[in-house]
């Protein structure tokens, strides 16, 4: 967990209903995807849950909405050798149920071991600086901890969550994962990309230690074997806003640059004002009532 001198002091107990309401929302939303049938979700799915989706420009972010992540910028990135000719040769290999699934993860290594170089040569004191988290207790309902479903257990598709991190100070509640897919890449937004980020931002909301937050955002890199995209998401109150950027091809040597990309954002900087009040109904406090005691003698 991040480090800190001491957890903060309950100040504002409007902020504390605030988050019950948005926590019972998320909750809510996560119990009907994780009950649907359908592997991917339309518009009429999404208008029904409450999610507004929105397009995310992973080169130029701010030109496509608000963001709570900025990447490393290109500048700022050093060269990197792109030794993939193993990954290349992954591809003429079609035999094995679990191929997307093993293209996916040399894909996410790639991607970290990019972006760990990236990390070592930027500034901390510029930048974010981040560690990994285990969440394996973020979620205590049945079914339980759903940071993975397999086909032979009645999912639609394998996926699983790994390379989990969060920001190691308290003042930033962000934090990033990354989502391996055993399916083909379409547009819609995927109900195995939606239920762990329902997940792990309700867990993280209703941790202690980020108290004076209201915003969780949560950034995902979903990889469908050697296809990939990038989602930003977060709760404005009302909505789940979800960025959504096109796909990316990760196929070897000739998508370098696309790697590249997805290294920077990996290590993507927490911006953004994540304890601003938001626009939540809360139902009035109930004051207990007093009785006068009468003491017998």
């Amino acid at each position: 967990m991040p480090s800190a001198t001491q957890w903060p002091v309950i100040t504002d107990y409007a902020r504390v209903e605030r988050k019950k309401v948005m926590i019972q929302q998320l909750k809510s939303m996560y119990l009907e995807t994780k009950h649907s049938k359908p592997a991917s979700l339309s518009d009429k799915d999404l208008n029904r849950l409450g999610i507004k989706l929105l397009p995310l420009d992973l080169k130029q972010p701010a030109h496509t909405g608000p963001t709570f992540f900025a990447p490393l910028s290109e500048r700022e990135a050093p060269s990197f050798s792109w030794d993939i000719d193993d990954l290349d040769n992954a591809f003429t290999d079609p035999e094995g149920s679990d191929h997307s699934t093993v293209i996916g993860q040399d894909v996410s290594i790639y991607i970290a071991s990019a972006s760990h170089t990236f990390d070592r040569v930027k500034p901390d004191s510029v930048h974010t600086a981040w560690m990994d988290f285990i969440a394996l207790k973020c979620y205590r309902e049945d079914p339980s901890i759903p940071l993975c479903e397999y086909r032979n257990l009645g999912a639609n598709h394998d996926f699983l969550v790994n390379d989990q991190i969060e920001a190691s100070s308290l003042e930033y509640p962000h934090c990033k994962f990354q989502i391996i897919q055993d399916a083909e890449p379409q547009e819609p937004l995927r109900r195995s990309e939606l239920i762990p980020i329902l997940v792990i931002m309700r867990w993280r909301m209703g941790l202690w230690m980020y108290q004076p937050h209201e915003i969780f955002p949560v950034q995902v890199i979903s990889l469908f074997g050697a296809t990939g995209r990038i989602l930003l998401a977060h709760f404005d109150g009302k909505q789940l806003c979800i960025r959504k950027s096109q796909f990316y091809t990760l196929d070897g040597k000739e998508n370098a640059k696309n790697f590249e990309l997805f290294a920077r954002w990996r290590i993507s900087d927490a911006v953004g004002d994540t304890e601003v009040q938001l626009p939540v109904n809360i139902k009035p406090q109930q004051v207990p009532a007093i009785r006068r005691v009468t003491r017998v003698k």
